[in-house]
């Protein structure tokens, strides 16, 4: 599932992502995303920290108080972290400074994959 409040760089993602084989779900803020999660538990989710109507620090927070979905590894995208950062949350696996390498985040994403769930 790709969380990121601009539509160009939810686009781009996907195609990247359909591309090589993975199924995608958007979501435009931290509330689409949580509807989202109502709906199916992703393998993994990228997401932006800073949106509007719910940032991804506060969907990080309910994430976290949803039981089974507080296991779904986490990938932040964001200008403001580096590739060294502090993880912030527990369930955040990586953190990927934008703008992203698509390789890079190929990999993260693999990384947190099991084999059954890669494409």
């Amino acid at each position: 599932m790709i969380v990121d409040d601009h539509p160009a760089t939810r686009d781009t993602l996907a195609k990247l992502f359909e591309g090589v084989g993975y199924t995608v779900a958007l979501a435009a803020d931290g509330r689409e995303g949580l509807t989202e999660l109502a709906r199916g538990s992703p393998d993994v989710i990228l997401l932006d920290l800073f949106m509007p109507v719910m940032s991804g620090w506060e969907f990080l927070r309910a994430m976290q108080t949803l039981g089974a979905n507080a296991s779904v590894p986490v990938i932040v995208m964001s200008s403001a972290f580096g590739m060294d950062a502090d993880l912030p949350f527990a369930g955040v696996a990586a953190v990927v400074p934008k703008p992203c390498k698509q390789d890079d985040l190929l990999a993260k994403v693999g990384a947190c994959l099991s084999p059954a769930a890669s494409p």
